[in-house]
């Protein structure tokens, strides 16, 4: 199996039933004063029901992990808050 490192998602488009995500990495600045480079690192295919059920699997590890004091997550901006329960 083969590993590769990623900064994160560039790109998610879903056409004729699959879904197509573009993965990047940031390349330093080659200059003094330049920017980083965000640059194409690879791609996913997937069904969209695959799709689903990975992003459904990664919203419950994110869960796993805020439940367990490892990480606090902060709600986007413009995100309605959920009343507590």
């Amino acid at each position: 199996m083969d590993f590769r490192y990623i900064d994160g998602i560039q790109n998610v488009t879903i056409a004729n039933g699959m879904t197509y995500i573009t993965l990047g990495v940031v390349q330093p600045p080659t200059r003094e004063g330049g920017s980083p480079q965000l640059l194409v690192a690879g791609a996913l295919v997937l069904s969209v029901p695959n799709y689903v059920r990975l992003c459904a699997e990664m919203a419950n590890n994110l869960k796993t992990m805020q439940d367990k004091g490892l990480i606090a997550l902060k709600p986007m901006p413009n995100q309605v808050q959920q009343p507590a329960e």
